[in-house]
């Protein structure tokens, strides 16, 4: 059973070594080892302190699933046990990594599987088998649902639901909607915090350069401001821009924030990410510690023949770090050469032995 639990992970590891050359992600070795242990620790920890100051209700909430958890744990299921110990494992990864500049972001995946977990063990404590009961969870889910139905959910969906509200037959699913739904309820009260953080000069921007990234996006992303406002982000039309451009000419840039100016972009224009998120190369050179400009954010040391190369296409046969050169032409046969080529799947282990997974 554990086998065929982490088959889907074993499965697209063997996919990602043989189609990208490497088990993790681009971000990972651009973004990790950024900082040294006691200073990510501490910025882990500063992380963690932002979420609960500035999203304090769903903190509170998963910090009272936590609790929960401690104290029934030996009534959970040894299946959701280890689940557990998988949350609480990548929370700790969290902090050691230092967090990350965007509140909340890498800490929601472990609170949701905290919470999953609570409404199961809640869910267990709930005796839904006297009238009274029944007709609680009757009357307050047909409430609900008959103010949003006109407004989200149609058809089948509906009739569904109820069917599990109303029947016996599914008394098990109806007490976990109850549980899940209580939580969730105290989890959307956390967007009152977002009312206090977007009025000027009330909160500070966050702790250590922890920012609320929403807050930035929300005046021209924001479905609502969208809609009615028209507004569209600057990166949107600087993609645009650039699509418009590709038409003509080819050429290639360096640019920093890339993911919605590339994606605007389009496939004809080739852009460079100045940190490394898209690109091998330099993710993978060493990093100057001194030019951190946000958390986990860092400007590293490329060698000014790898742009000539890439930007205006002056190749050149010696590099002044004749290492870093050696590592480009090993990282441009794992990521451009033929994907079941012997010569490859060599540079690959050759590159893991000298550089780490």
């Amino acid at each position: 059973m554990a086998f065929i639990g982490l088959l889907p992970i074993i499965l697209w590891e063997l996919f990602s070594v043989v189609y990208f050359g490497f088990l993790f992600p681009n971000a990972r070795y651009a973004k990790v080892g950024v900082y040294t242990f006691s200073n990510g620790v501490s910025q882990g920890v500063f992380y963690i302190i932002d979420f609960i100051f500035y999203e304090t209700f769903p903190a509170i909430v998963t910090i009272m699933c936590a609790l929960l958890l401690v104290i029934n744990y030996k009534k959970i299921q040894i299946e959701l046990f280890i689940l557990g110990i998988g949350a609480v494992c990548q929370l700790m990864y969290v902090v050691y990594i230092g967090g990350d500049f965007m509140r909340g972001r890498f800490l929601l995946s472990s609170f949701f599987v905290i919470i999953l977990i609570s409404s199961i063990v809640i869910s267990n404590k709930f005796t839904i088998n006297s009238i009274n009961d029944r007709s609680f969870t009757r009357s307050y889910y047909l409430y609900h649902f008959k103010k949003i139905q006109h407004y989200i959910l149609k058809g089948h969906v509906i009739c569904n639901i109820k069917r599990i509200v109303c029947s016996t037959k599914y008394e098990s699913e109806r007490k976990q909607l109850v549980a899940l739904s209580i939580i969730t309820y105290f989890i959307f009260l956390g967007t009152l915090s977002n009312v206090r953080q977007s009025i000027p000069g009330i909160v500070p921007s966050g702790f250590h350069g922890i920012v609320h990234e929403r807050n930035f996006y929300f005046k021209a992303t924001g479905l609502i401001n969208r809609i009615k406002n028209n507004r569209l982000h600057p990166w949107y039309e600087q993609g645009l821009i650039l699509r418009d451009r590709a038409k003509t000419e080819k050429f290639t840039l360096l640019v920093g924030p890339m993911g919605m100016l590339g994606y605007y972009a389009g496939i004809n224009v080739t852009i460079i990410d100045n940190v490394g998120l898209t690109d091998s190369f330099i993710a993978h050179c060493p990093v100057n510690k001194r030019r951190i400009y946000r958390i986990d954010h860092a400007h590293p040391d490329v060698p000014q023949e790898y742009f000539d190369e890439r930007i205006d296409g002056n190749v050149s046969l010696v590099w002044e770090d004749e290492e870093l050169h050696q590592m480009y032409n090993e990282l441009n046969t794992i990521t451009t050469g033929k994907v079941f080529s012997l010569k490859r799947f060599e540079t690959i282990f050759n590159f893991w032995l000298k550089h780490g997974l």
